[in-house]
């Protein structure tokens, strides 16, 4: 078979055992899962209720544009519709902000220990992957801007980071955004962020309408514990949804 090289240099992702087997393997009657960093508490009951409720017919294709989550969202985030942009998970948005600027003769920066799936799909569109080491358990911000050059694409930072939880303060985070250059993509994962309490905690909805080289990413999958649900979303300028799109 003539595999890229790429997908034979990756190890296929091995979860951790699920709930009942653990308590089958230890004779355990209750356990609460960690690794996976899904939600203790489950979901709204608004949302068991929504799903008991549902008249859609399942032999029917969704609205690829989410019109209804769309607007709703829009108005959660203060933000336009257009400045929107859905997917399976955060997964499927990082994979597609990957496949759209990512490739040979490009490189992408990142942190050590943060987030795998930056990593793997750099690795499967072959450009070169330059991780800068954590500085207890915090990115790097000056070690980053360090080894951004014109071949640079784009720039994942992680806050809170998953799995070290520091965040990113927003007199740095700003400081930082400021000292990369335009023509590179600074992707800002915020999958945790409703998690953080810190007055120094960026709020960053607005980030996008001053910063045209700047997208965040948000999941339904954490503080609302909807992960099987599989709905991500990203903010960003107008022009970078369109061509994510």
């Amino acid at each position: 078979m003539k595999w890229n090289e790429a997908v034979l240099s990756l190890k296929s992702y091995q979860p951790g055992k699920s709930t009942d087997e653990v308590k089958k393997l230890y004779g355990l009657e209750k356990i609460t899962k960690l690794a996976s960093n899904e939600n203790p508490f489950g979901c709204s009951e608004k949302v068991k209720e929504s799903v008991r409720n549902s008249t859609h017919s399942f032999a029917i294709y969704p609205d690829g544009y989410a019109t209804m989550l769309r607007e709703a969202v829009a108005k959660h985030t203060g933000v336009k519709e257009t400045q929107l942009i859905f997917g399976n998970g955060s997964d499927e948005n990082i994979q597609i902000i990957s496949r759209s600027l990512l490739g040979a003769g490009k490189n992408t920066v990142m942190a050590t220990g943060t987030f795998s799936q930056y990593r793997h799909n750099a690795t499967l569109e072959g450009a070169e992957i330059r991780e800068v080491p954590h500085i207890d358990g915090a990115h790097d911000l000056e070690g980053m801007l360090k080894v951004i050059d014109v071949e640079t694409s784009v720039v994942w930072l992680c806050t809170p980071n998953n799995p070290t939880g520091k965040y990113i303060s927003e007199q740095d985070l700003l400081s930082f955004i400021e000292k990369v250059p335009e023509d590179v993509l600074i992707v800002l994962d915020e999958a945790y962020c409703e998690y953080a309490t810190a007055e120094d905690y960026p709020r960053t909805n607005q980030w996008i309408n001053k910063y045209k080289n700047l997208i965040i990413l948000r999941t339904f999958s954490k503080i609302y514990g909807l992960a099987s649900f599989r709905v991500g979303y990203g903010l960003a300028d107008e022009d970078i949804i369109q061509k994510l799109d």
